[in-house]
């Protein structure tokens, strides 16, 4: 469902959204993802949605700013790290999700 389809409650969903692409976010730092993949996957989920977002990636921490496209729901998120390690398996699962996500229409 894209986000200016939900017209009752956006902030909501913005928030729902925002929750589950910081733990996606998150996933992918604790598992070796560098920094600019993280935030170009977060941003092809996000567009695919029509959400605009902003990505601030710390060495144990994902910052997570959404918006809707005009702007007047926003909703912010800090993810936190618990273990570091490397999964390339994870990060590569994990980004042909975001790949895949993109090409599918939403409706």
């Amino acid at each position: 469902m894209n986000i200016e389809q939900s017209n009752n409650n956006q902030h909501e969903y913005l928030k729902q959204f925002c929750v589950m692409i910081t733990e996606y976010a998150s996933v992918m730092l604790e598992s070796g993802a560098i920094s600019s993949t993280i935030e170009d996957c977060v941003h092809r989920i996000a567009r695919a949605f029509g959400i605009k977002a902003d990505v601030s990636i710390l060495p144990k921490r994902v910052l997570i700013a959404l918006w809707t496209m005009d702007q007047e729901h926003s909703y912010n998120n800090v993810g936190r790290t618990i273990r570091h390690g490397i999964n390339l398996d994870s990060v590569l699962r994990l980004t042909s999700l975001a790949y895949s996500i993109e090409k599918e229409p939403k409706t």
